[in-house]
């Protein structure tokens, strides 16, 4: 899972030092390490190992003078199988 980082105005991009990740798996949270490319302004988790399950990554991060970017969640499932959207209920 790779996420930018989109500096605002002042384009002072991430501080790779602040990036904390947290992912949550039936209400338990792992603390991960994530890969922070601070020049491309991308932080990356490795979620290759995952088993499967409904998973919420957290990331947090400030950019180089201190201004902490709201948080991220992002909400991902892994399946064995690719789900198939033809039969979803979708309201």
């Amino acid at each position: 899972v790779t996420v930018a980082f989109r500096p605002g105005w002042a384009q002072t991009g991430v501080d790779a030092a602040t990036v904390k990740a947290t992912l949550r798996k039936d209400g338990k949270d792992t603390v991960v390490t994530p890969k922070v490319d601070a020049p491309k302004n991308e932080i990356a988790i490795d979620a290759s190992s995952l088993a499967d399950g409904k998973y919420t990554l957290l990331v947090d991060a400030s950019d180089r003078v201190g201004r902490v970017a709201p948080s991220l969640r992002l909400v991902f499932w892994v399946e064995a199988k690719a789900y198939d959207w033809r039969d979803a209920v979708i309201y």
